[in-house]
C-alpha cells in the first residue's frame, strides 16, 4: 500500500512538538504543521535529533488522522493536552492552545513553550497518531537501511514508500 513518509529535525524536544502524551502523539506546532505537509491517514511523520546528536530517532508516529487546530481546541478527547502552567511537565507543554474566536479572530492560551504573541494566519492541519514510538532522551540510532530518511536541515524531507506484508 503506498503512503508517504516525512522527516524533520526535532532541535527541541520538551514535550511539545511532538506531544506523545495522553494516549495520543500530536504535532500541532513547529515545522511538520506549518510546512505545508500534506500527510494522510497511514502516513509516518518521524523527526530524529540533530547531527551533533546523532540524528538519532526521536519519535516515529503514523497518522490516525489530520484535524484542524480549532475542531483539536474543542475536541473532547484533546482536553488533556491544553497546556497548564502549573502541574505536571506533561501538562504544562500541551500543545492544545489555539482557538478561534467568534469573528474568526485567532487566541492562544497561555503556554512556557510556546509564547508566540502572534496571531495565526490560518487554520493549519494539525497531525493525530495513535500508534507512535516515542523515545525522548533515550533516542535510538535510525538502521542504516533507513538513512534516506535523514533530514539534513530545516524543513521536511519526503519520501514516497510502499508498505509490503513479510
Amino acid at each position: 500500500m503506498p503512503m508517504k513518509i516525512y522527516s524533520h529535525v526535532v532541535t527541541v524536544d520538551a514535550g511539545l512538538a511532538p506531544n506523545p502524551f495522553h494516549g495520543y502523539c500530536t504535532s500541532a506546532v513547529c515545522t511538520p504543521s506549518h510546512m505545508n505537509a500534506r500527510l494522510k491517514e497511514r502516513d509516518w511523520l518521524i523527526g530524529h535529533s540533530p547531527a551533533a546528536d546523532g540524528q538519532r530517532l526521536v519519535y516515529a508516529m503514523r497518522i490516525s488522522e489530520v484535524v484542524s487546530m480549532d475542531d483539536y481546541f474543542r475536541d473532547r478527547r484533546f482536553k488533556r493536552k491544553k497546556p497548564t502552567l502549573t502541574g505536571r511537565a506533561e501538562d504544562q507543554c500541551g500543545d492544545n492552545m489555539y482557538y478561534r474566536q467568534p469573528g474568526g479572530h485567532w487566541c492562544r492560551l497561555p503556554s512556557h513553550l510556546h509564547s508566540s504573541a502572534e496571531d495565526m494566519a490560518h487554520d493549519v492541519g494539525l497531525f493525530v497518531s495513535q500508534h507512535f514510538y516515542y523515545f525522548g532522551d533515550n533516542r535510538v540510532p535510525i538502521p542504516v537501511r533507513f538513512r534516506e530518511l535523514v533530514q539534513d536541515r530545516h524543513g521536511l524531507k519526503k519520501r514516497d514508500a510502499t508498505l509490503t506484508r513479510s
